[in-house]
């Protein structure tokens, strides 16, 4: 029987522990994130420093360090095309910390900077008062895009935590940017971000410009304070311009760039399509609910400002999808692991665009239909593409993790032996590219002073 009092009290009861759920709530959501993750690199990461951890991170930093003579600046210097900034203080910690430069431990403090963005989305989702009902369909693309093992590169290698650190700046800015647009400070922490982002990766100045959107939609919506967005567009641009002319150019990397338009379509549509191996049309499907809903909802005057921040991200990705698809499009199969990450942002806003559609048409039967057709053959197609990839993806995890076994047992038949043919190896069969230069630094005793213990059977410890 219902009594009134009885659900009162229970009411009470979870408003006064509304903190506390709060608290416990988010914690089952890292949770859910993090416990896979390290899974995943208990299960397949090695210690062992491999390929660009030798330059960024033991040449520019570990080294430096050992030696004594390590500059602030060496956190900043170029590396490809990129600066890796918030990468080498993670090494820089993690080194001073344990005494060891290890791959392994990175790549653990990875798994927490790579929750950190989930987690941001889902507090603004909440704060915001926007994850409710049908909405919280939104949860499982997030979680998802975390937990998956698509991304293997980026879970089993410490120096790719540039791609978490530079998802979680952008977002995190772009917030600032949409729920505090005429505030002071916010627009500092936005200009801050800006700058990690640009440090971190060469597409970080993809940050200031998505930034600088924001604002002049804000000040076109409310029609006012168009000299302080002026302001603010203007020094976003600067840093943007000053960003790009950090880019370092790299001997050989033009080879890697789409020859003429049609390979550069062909990459572009190959990386609309993932999570998808097979069919580049598939990215109609995934895409279409976002490229309709953004339009559709701003005509009809229905536009929030965590749209906004969706759109935001929405032309993130995208612009991330054009910058790959460019720079790396020459004879693009298939999307690299560590690029899919920067796809994760926008299919999260795809997902909020296909449920806020539904919201906008509830009344209106028929293109209510139509657009659950549109917004149900997204899910499919993300479910069925993951489906189809995820034993190969850890597959290809379980490939690199025995790859990687083997430059360990290779570096170790050098250390007992000294015999260089044990370096003499095909590329991925060593830990760096150049075995010469690979046997120089081998040989160097700060590097055998702080590298990992190789034991017996060949594999890295502690």
């Amino acid at each position: 029987m219902y009594n009134k009092s009885i659900q009162l009290k229970w009411y009470q009861k979870f408003e006064e522990n509304k903190g506390i759920i709060n608290i416990l709530f988010y914690f089952i959501f890292a949770a859910v994130i993090i416990i896979p993750r390290w899974y995943y690199l208990q299960k397949f990461g090695l210690s062992f420093p491999f390929w660009d951890q030798w330059d960024a991170e033991g040449e520019d930093v570990v080294r430096p360090l050992v030696e004594g003579r390590f500059k602030l600046s060496n956190l900043w210097l170029p590396h490809n095309e990129h600066r890796v900034l918030p990468t080498r203080i993670v090494t820089l910690i993690c080194f001073k910390l344990t005494g060891i430069w290890s791959n392994l431990n990175e790549a653990r403090v990875n798994v927490f900077i790579a929750a950190s963005t989930p987690v941001l989305i889902v507090w603004l989702m909440q704060v915001k008062k926007q994850l409710f009902g049908s909405r919280c369909i939104i949860l499982l693309i997030i979680s998802a895009q975390f937990v998956l093992p698509f991304g293997w590169e980026n879970i089993l290698v410490g120096f790719q935590s540039q791609f978490f650190f530079l998802m979680f700046f952008s977002i995190a800015g772009f917030a600032l940017a949409t729920f505090h647009s005429e505030n002071f400070w916010a627009f500092a922490g936005v200009l801050s971000f800006s700058l990690l982002g640009i440090l971190t990766m060469a597409s970080g100045i993809l940050l200031p410009l998505i930034a600088c959107g924001i604002y002049i939609f804000h000040s076109i919506a409310n029609r006012r304070n168009y000299l302080l967005t002026l302001v603010f567009v203007m020094l976003l641009l600067t840093i943007t311009i000053l960003g790009y002319q950090m880019v370092s150019h790299v001997d050989g990397h033009e080879r890697l760039r789409a020859a003429d338009f049609n390979e550069f379509f062909e990459g572009f549509t190959r990386v609309l399509s993932w999570p998808s191996r097979l069919n580049r049309w598939l990215g109609i499907p995934l895409w279409l609910p976002a490229v309709i809903g953004i339009p559709i909802i701003l005509i009809r005057k229905n536009f929030t400002r965590f749209d906004l921040l969706m759109a935001a991200c929405f032309a993130w990705t995208f612009a991330q999808v054009l910058a790959i698809s460019y720079g790396r499009g020459h004879e693009l199969d298939q999307v690299t692991s560590r690029y899919t990450d920067l796809l994760t942002p926008g299919l999260i806003s795809v997902s909020w665009f296909s449920i806020r559609l539904l919201e906008e048409f509830e009344r209106n039967v028929r293109v209510w239909v139509l657009i659950f057709v549109i917004g149900l053959s997204f899910y499919l197609t993300y479910y069925k593409a993951h489906k189809l990839r995820f034993v190969d993806d850890m597959t290809d995890m379980k490939n690199q993790s025995e790859l990687m076994s083997l430059e360990v047992r290779n570096v170790a038949e050098y250390y007992k032996t000294h015999d260089k043919s044990a370096l003499d190896k095909p590329q991925f069969e060593i830990p760096y590219p150049d075995k010469e230069r690979l046997q120089q630094m081998l040989d160097l005793k700060t590097y055998q002073s702080v590298l990992p213990r190789i034991d017996d059977g060949n594999k890295t410890k502690e």
